[in-house]
């Protein structure tokens, strides 16, 4: 999914070829990846953190030792 659309990119958009090409396509391969799966994992904690109440969890964890929280 995302691998075409930035050899789209480099190749057609930029004009790149060869090691040039392999490395912006690498580059701007992985940055987009990585940034997918950061929204992808702030989106999905902030939605489990809606299901949680603050008070709950701090009298659950009140009488715990710290390595549990």
């Amino acid at each position: 999914m995302w691998k075409e659309s930035v050899d789209y990119f480099t190749i057609e958009v930029l004009g790149l070829s060869g090691r040039t090409n392999d490395t912006i396509n690498f580059f701007i391969y992985d940055t987009v990846k990585i940034l997918f799966l950061l929204v992808a994992v702030i989106f999905i904690v902030s939605y489990l953190r809606t299901f949680f109440n603050t008070e709950y969890v701090r009298a659950y964890l009140q009488n715990r030792s710290e390595f549990v929280g």
